[in-house]
């Protein structure tokens, strides 16, 4: 079955993202196959961004089987908005989670963000993923002397976190 919607429209504007494509091939060309007609799934999971992906390889490792449905294309919405980086600065920062939700959920936060990077390397590793996964130094700027001592509280924060 071919995907017949070759007028999708791109999420944030005329460029294709990486995630839009796959293997040199644009995602309004790739085949799809067919469902099994009766086959019975465990799990459906909607949606097949980077996160409908990685939950869906899970619950098939964890045994069950799952039925991926995608309005658009593959890595469409979210993840195709994305330029594909890692980082430890969420979009709530540590001292607005420890702030909001106490210490304990701010340890939690940065602990699951090691643990996502610690997932992605094993998955790029085991399953030889060429996407040329790479550490590299990130920064963060003020432009007022406000945002210089949000930055500060950022920093103490993180250096106690992570």
């Amino acid at each position: 079955m071919s995907n017949t919607n070759k007028n999708f429209t791109l999420r944030d504007g005329a460029n294709k993202s990486p995630w839009q494509q796959s293997a040199g091939k644009d995602m309004d060309q790739q085949e799809f196959g067919a469902l099994e007609g009766n086959k019975i799934y465990d799990v459906l999971v909607v949606g097949a961004g980077i996160t409908g992906i990685t939950a869906a390889l899970l619950l098939q490792r964890s045994g069950l089987s799952c039925l991926i449905a995608e309005a658009q294309q593959p890595g469409f919405g979210t993840t195709g908005g994305t330029s594909a980086h890692l980082n430890t600065f969420f979009d709530a920062t540590y001292p607005e989670v420890e702030n909001d939700f106490g210490k304990d959920a701010a340890k939690l936060l940065a602990q699951g963000g090691k643990e996502a990077f610690s997932m992605i390397q094993a998955f790029v590793k085991e399953l030889d993923i060429d996407c040329g996964l790479e550490d590299k130094s990130a920064w963060l700027y003020a432009e007022s002397e406000k945002e210089s001592k949000q930055l500060q509280k950022i920093l103490e924060a993180s250096k106690k976190w992570t």
